[in-house]
């Protein structure tokens, strides 16, 4: 999902590497501790975990693409 938004943009594996793993790691902060808060504080049931795995990362993309298009 990170990728999605500057796909046409060439990455390096590196870059693409570091892309990822920020991504799965977020997605597993995301599981241990905001669905946690989500279900306690709003009574939010995220059942399949739509949020963590394409919510977070998707904002992150959105945040890679700015970071990219302005280098």
């Amino acid at each position: 999902v990170i990728m999605g938004s500057t796909a046409n943009i060439i990455w390096t594996p590196a870059g693409a590497l570091f892309a990822g793993g920020i991504a799965g790691i977020v997605t597993c902060f995301g599981e241990k501790y905001a669905t946690p808060a989500l279900e306690k504080y709003l009574r939010l049931n995220d059942v399949c975990g739509i949020a963590n795995l394409h919510g977070y990362p998707a904002f992150l993309s959105g945040v890679s693409s700015i970071i990219v298009s302005a280098a």
